[in-house]
């Protein structure tokens, strides 16, 4: 066989192999990216049922400030949840465009769709903390539902003691909720702690996204 001829076969078999890796890329980039969106469309919807619970929320508790205005523990009770209910609506928006976002730009550069996780993720993290300040608000929650539930008042005298009791014990839990809200920091988001935070967040689908992104790009950049 003349070396001409040899060359034309390793040419022919170098394209044939380019080819091949060309198509393995783009198989491995479609499962990985299917992978990513089966994760990002189940926190879509996971954030939408939020959401609904959290507006729902929020029209119920106005309707309760409206009708108990000139209660002050009632009304301020319910404005002060109210508020922190708000919070985490908007922030459920902000989660949700950004992972429409991410999904339409999955023909796009792995790089910024990552940013764009990682944004989500310390959305869901801030979120969570927002919830923790619940903690050692539980006693507003506590009069709240006495009201809402069985039309009581836990600062009238018979049952005022309860109320305070419950009271000291949140105070005692306000650096209990300082702990838990510094454990889920980037340094800690591994930890059993910030783990056991974060089940039911979604915190968990957007990060098996952003894994798959990144088996992605380090298989592109291997290639």
């Amino acid at each position: 066989m003349e070396l001409q001829e040899l060359q034309t076969i390793w040419a022919e078999y170098d394209r044939k192999l380019d080819r091949n890796l060309h198509l393995n890329m783009q198989l491995l980039r479609q499962i990985k990216l299917d992978k990513a969106g089966s994760k990002l469309s189940s926190l879509f919807y996971y954030k939408i049922t939020e959401m609904i619970i959290l507006a729902a929320a929020v029209i119920y508790l106005g309707s309760f400030v409206s009708d108990n205005w000139g209660k002050p523990q009632f009304s301020l009770s319910a404005i002060a949840i109210c508020a922190l209910f708000v919070v985490c609506f908007v922030y459920d928006v902000k989660q949700l465009s950004l992972i429409r976002q991410v999904q339409r730009g999955f023909n796009a550069a792995i790089a910024p769709l990552q940013k764009k996780i990682e944004q989500l993720k310390l959305s869901i993290v801030t979120c969570v903390k927002c919830a923790l300040i619940l903690l050692p608000l539980y006693p507003l929650l506590l009069l709240l539902a006495g009201k809402m539930v069985f039309n009581v008042d836990f600062l009238e005298p018979a049952r005022r003691t309860y109320f305070l009791s419950n009271a000291a014990v949140a105070i005692i839990l306000i650096p209990l909720a300082v702990w838990l809200i510094a454990k889920l920091s980037a340094k800690n988001i591994n930890n059993s702690v910030a783990k056991t935070l974060l089940m039911g967040s979604g915190w968990y689908q957007a990060n098996a996204a952003y894994r798959f992104l990144g088996e992605i790009e380090k298989f592109e950049q291997e290639a």
